[in-house]
């Protein structure tokens, strides 16, 4: 047993993940990474490439890959020519994305919206990312923080049975216990 959250979720589920985002049809070798994250300016946080894709294709290949998925914003095109693959979604994270994406030459500048060829998959809806992505014209898909947890536990399950075909691999997938909130006295 091998465990890392920190770095798994970093490399294995909605971040930094090269192998989603070739699976998802995106330009590994010309992507940019999206760094820096909770005081830590090393931390890869995401992943922002080009494709040249139908929304409705790529919904479905993340649907695919997931077994779910929100289309939780329909953004102002189609047509998406960027895909950002992030684990954090929140309104400097959007227009962290944004930003790369207009250095490459993936957005313009000067459009009035423009996010609006840029699709945002990440785990979790938040507030203030899906109103940043709004403003944008960004469209937003939203797996789920445990569906990209588990995928990335079974991509690492295949890769090992894969290199070790005499080992057994079993894959252990727990339920959460919930979190109970302690009563503040006062």
């Amino acid at each position: 047993m091998l465990s890392s959250h920190t770095s798994f979720d970093e490399t294995l589920t909605v971040g930094w993940n090269t192998v989603l985002a070739e699976r998802l049809g995106m330009n590994v070798q010309s992507s940019a990474c999206v760094q820096g994250y909770k005081g830590d300016p090393e931390r890869k946080i995401g992943i922002v490439g080009q494709v040249s894709m139908r929304r409705d294709l790529l919904l479905r290949r993340i649907r695919d890959e997931f077994g779910e998925a929100e289309l939780a914003h329909d953004g102002l095109s189609d047509e998406i020519r960027a895909v950002a693959i992030m684990n954090a979604f929140n309104e400097d994270e959007v227009h962290r994305v944004v930003e790369t994406a207009i250095q490459q030459s993936w957005a313009a500048a000067d459009d009035d919206a423009p996010g609006k060829h840029i699709l945002y998959l990440t785990g979790q809806p938040r507030v203030a990312g899906m109103e940043a992505a709004k403003a944008l014209g960004m469209t937003v898909a939203c797996v789920g923080h445990r569906p990209a947890e588990d995928w990335g536990i079974r991509y690492l399950a295949a890769r090992l049975r894969t290199s070790f075909p005499n080992v057994s691999i079993e894959e252990v997938y727990e339920a959460e216990e919930p979190r109970i909130k302690e009563q503040k006295e006062g």
